[in-house]
């Protein structure tokens, strides 16, 4: 009786896993095209009016320098909608940043610790989108 409910129990863990690690795979796509909105590889005229623009960084300065960290603490979606929970840090700094230079601070455009952020989510036939973010203190 024992080595059954173990059995089951061990089953049922790895069908949980299994589905957390799909919903986990099904969010690359987002967590790759938003590392591109961080670094500023996306046009401003496509972030325009979404949540995401917050985090374009052309959306506050022309030509930037940015370094950023982007993790994705925890997913929960139904396929369809859901949540992303993140963390990030960013620091941006003018094309003309010389760390050299007597005062590398006056270079310094913006800079956030670490973040944490929940996005709503929603998938269509052209993938997931944010729907809205809500940024935590």
């Amino acid at each position: 009786m024992l080595k059954r409910i173990i059995l089951i129990a061990g089953g049922a863990l790895l069908l949980v896993a299994a589905l957390y690690l799909a919903m986990l795979l099904d969010t690359n796509s987002l967590m790759r095209y938003m590392r591109s909105v961080f670094n500023g590889e996306v046009p401003l005229e496509e972030t325009a009016g979404r949540p995401e623009d917050m985090y374009n960084p052309l959306f506050y300065f022309d030509d930037p320098q940015v370094t950023f960290e982007l993790r994705r603490v925890f997913v929960l979606h139904n396929f369809s909608d859901g949540y992303v929970w993140i963390r990030y840090s960013r620091v941006i700094q003018s094309p003309e940043f010389d760390p050299t230079s007597e005062n590398p601070d006056y270079d310094l455009l913006s800079s956030t610790g670490s973040t944490p952020s929940l996005w709503r989510i929603h998938k269509d036939e052209d993938g997931w989108h944010i729907v809205d973010i809500e940024e935590r203190p």
